[in-house]
This record gives C-alpha cells, sequence and structure tokens, in this order.
C-alpha cells in the first residue's frame, strides 16, 4: 500500500532519529494513527487512453531552519491518479525562491522524461 499523503512527514522523521524528543516521537504517532485510520484507502488505476499524464512540482525555499535547505516536491498522474511522487530536500541552498522552484521544476522534469521513455518502453 503506497501513501502520497504522507511522504513529507516520513521522509523527515528519520532526520531525527538519532536524538529523538518527545516531539518527534508524538509525530511518528500521528502517522502510525493516520495510517490505522485510513486502511481502507488505496490506489485506483483505470485503463484509459484518452488520459495522459500530467505533472506537479513545488518548492518551499528555505523551510528547513537546520541547515536553510529548500524542499521540493512533485507528483505525475495518469488517469487521474497518482504514479510518481517524491518529497525531498533540496542538494544545494537555494538564494531564491525562483532558483528553489527552479531545481524542483528541474527534477520534475527529469521525472516526466524517464515516465514518458517508460511508457514508450511498454
Amino acid at each position: 500500500m503506497t501513501r502520497p499523503v504522507i511522504t513529507f512527514s516520513v521522509s523527515n522523521v528519520p532526520k531525527y532519529s538519532s536524538k529523538p524528543t518527545k516531539e518527534h516521537w508524538v509525530a511518528v504517532k500521528r502517522i502510525i494513527r493516520y495510517l490505522k485510520g485510513t486502511h481502507n484507502l488505496g490506489l485506483i488505476y483505470k485503463m484509459s487512453e484518452a488520459n495522459g499524464c500530467i505533472g506537479f512540482s513545488d518548492s518551499n525555499w528555505a523551510g528547513d531552519l537546520d541547515d536553510i535547505k529548500s524542499t521540493s516536491g512533485l507528483l505525475f498522474q495518469a488517469g487521474g491518479t497518482a504514479v510518481s511522487w517524491r518529497s525531498r530536500k533540496q542538494t544545494c541552498m537555494a538564494l531564491s525562491t525562483a532558483e528553489a522552484e527552479y531545481i524542483a521544476l528541474s527534477k520534475a522534469a527529469q521525472e516526466g522524461i524517464w515516465l514518458r521513455q517508460l511508457n514508450i518502453d511498454l
């Protein structure tokens, strides 16, 4: 079972595993409660040639206060259902919101090219 909704939260939990605090434990329990309460949800893929693939990207500039790095996110949908998604901290420090968005868009474009090639190969 995949859960795109909690990608960002789950990717941030391991950052604090060496010195977890009560606040981090509360965050982990919140994720577990969400999973337990939504065990009946899932992704449904419908076959349709009319629906193309559409992608989205976003970033938050300097959103991590520990190292002032931005986080990029991307989502691709085919037939209205998520087929690829990611939320990761950017490896370099963006100097502006525009640069952070450009980095996120670049990663999304790379993913889009890969998905297109995968679709051709299938």
